[in-house]
């Protein structure tokens, strides 16, 4: 189903070729590896200790592993999601950055549906690095964390949902015998 009138080449002509289609993909990475290498961690520190808080909590009473999962990742997620912010947050600029240098959000809007929230759009072929220190220098280092609440807010239920059903899903599977 083609949805525009514009041609492969120039929606690759328009993104700076076939390479501007990743742009970002580093810092897209080094968010995830940030995300990840925090959320495990404590996700699998809190599976072992929210369980007994529980069942203290309850007076000795048996407690879901259900809802002893979803807690510990949610624990876990919060933090991660915190942690991970600022790397998002650059990850973002760079996959709205433009062939050009400094496209003013105004003018970019009116083609596009894409949305800014700031004026300048850095230019395309940086690294990571480079465009969180132009951010850091031109907007002030808490920029780095605006949206890390609404982060947490939606990673909390999606993490902890999705880490104790994994470990229930797991569960079931090794009593089948499906895995060794």
């Amino acid at each position: 189903m083609q949805t525009s009138d514009m041609s492969l080449g120039e929606i690759l002509n328009g993104v700076g070729g076939f390479m501007g289609l990743y742009s970002g993909a580093g810092a897209c990475m080094l968010r995830d590896v940030i995300f990840s290498a925090t959320l495990f961690p404590l996700y699998a520190h809190a599976k072992e200790f929210v369980p007994e808080i529980l069942s203290a909590i309850s007076g000795g009473a048996n407690v879901s592993s259900i809802l002893s999962g979803i807690i510990a990742g949610s624990l876990a997620a919060a933090p991660a999601a915190f942690i991970a912010t600022p790397a998002d947050l650059i990850k973002t600029r760079m996959q709205q950055a433009r062939p050009e240098t400094g496209i003013d959000a105004g003018d970019q809007h009116e083609k596009s549906n894409i949305v800014f929230e700031y004026k300048e759009c850095p230019p395309m072929g940086r690294n990571p690095f480079s465009v969180g220190r132009d951010i850091v220098s031109n907007e002030g280092a808490s920029v780095l964390f605006s949206g890390a609440f609404e982060r947490v807010v939606r990673s909390i239920p999606q993490f902890g949902v999705t880490l104790a059903l994994f470990d229930v899903l797991t569960s079931l599977a090794e009593d089948m015998g499906l895995l060794a």
